[in-house]
């Protein structure tokens, strides 16, 4: 079971980190899922499958997704590199952009939000941290 002070600290934090970041997602009038697609293809271009298997998504909401970010000027499609005949989805320029906007405003955020913490603290918590991250990223 997550204990109770884990669970009030990401609250707290997703709260905070959402509030201040909100101008940004406003202005590209974003969901959610349209900017987890987004950080998702920053390390590759994928397919609108691909994307609605790591969303839980179905393949035409992803679509509409994918309409409206292009739309905005975010992702473009693309013919793949290894077969003429699938389609994927990049980002552009601008698509780069925002997420080097977003890591900004999340970086400041965060500092803002930890500022009080005491060294010390920051440390054990970065320790704890870099735990669980690594776990996640464990495949089992």
């Amino acid at each position: 079971m997550v204990p109770a002070e884990v669970q009030a600290f990401h609250a707290r934090v997703m709260s905070r980190l959402m509030a201040d970041l909100a101008g940004l997602i406003h202005e590209h009038e974003l969901t959610p899922a349209q900017i987890s697609t987004l950080f998702r293809l920053r390390s590759r271009d994928l397919t609108v499958s691909q994307v609605g298997s790591q969303l839980g998504l179905t393949a035409p909401t992803v679509s509409h997704l994918v309409d409206r970010l292009a739309a905005r000027g975010l992702v473009e499609r693309r013919t793949s590199a290894e077969d003429a005949r699938r389609r994927e989805i990049a980002l552009t320029p601008a698509g780069l952009h925002f997420l080097d906007a977003f890591d900004t405003g999340l970086a400041a955020s965060l500092e803002r939000l930890l500022s009080g913490v005491p060294a010390a603290d920051l440390e054990r918590l970065a320790g704890a941290l870099g735990a669980v991250l690594a776990r996640l990223d464990d495949p089992r």
